[in-house]
């Protein structure tokens, strides 16, 4: 049995069997499925930015064990700006236009409700959101003003690592360093009305 690949000289694609373990715990972030239906779910392998994110990690978790903390968030893409993603990670200029009430940084999504928002479909009709690794550390609450994490206490050396929508119980997380978030799956879905 092979799976499908997709591979570039800076990525891969791999498309998960839906009957895979790996895929059904990808599924397990969807627990309703709103109003959309999975079509595929793909891997993405990119060695070289996953080792800088890996190293962002390690170098937060140094500092502090709580700044290493990585969750998985979603983020909403088009099906001409997920390559670039896939090849370079991350970025503002890659962002679907997201409300900034929280900071002018990348925004991560705790549902992938709130990262389909603000897409529309492809010309088939499909949307992409991505399940991130994001690299959340010490947050604290955002404003529509902050185009950089805000410095913790007194010590302007020392920066909050994102921001949040509501400190106890956050939806949004925005981060300013791209390299705190891998692009690790690539979920296509389409409108349960259309299919």
């Amino acid at each position: 049995l092979t799976t499908p690949c997709i591979s570039t000289g800076l990525f891969q694609m791999i498309t998960l069997e839906a009957s895979s373990e790996e895929c059904k715990s990808v599924l397990l972030h969807f627990p309703q499925h709103g109003n959309y239906d999975i079509i595929e779910v793909q891997r993405i392998v990119n060695q070289s930015l996953h080792g800088r994110y890996i190293s962002v990690q390690e170098e937060l978790y140094r500092s502090s064990p709580s700044r290493g903390t990585e969750r998985l968030l979603f983020f909403g893409t088009d099906k001409q700006t997920y390559p670039k993603i896939n090849a370079h990670g991350f970025h503002t200029d890659f962002q679907k236009s997201v409300s900034v009430s929280y900071g002018k940084g990348l925004h991560f999504f705790i549902s992938e409700a709130h990262a389909i928002a603000s897409l529309s479909p492809d010309d088939s009709g499909f949307y992409y959101v991505y399940l991130a690794c994001v690299l959340t550390g010490e947050f604290t609450f955002g404003g529509s003003h902050i185009v950089q994490a805000p410095a913790k206490y007194s010590n302007p050396s020392v920066l909050y690592d994102s921001l949040v929508d509501n400190c106890s119980n956050p939806s949004i997380f925005v981060i300013f360093n791209s390299l705190q978030a891998y692009p690790r799956y690539l979920i296509k879905l389409k409108s349960s009305s259309i299919i």
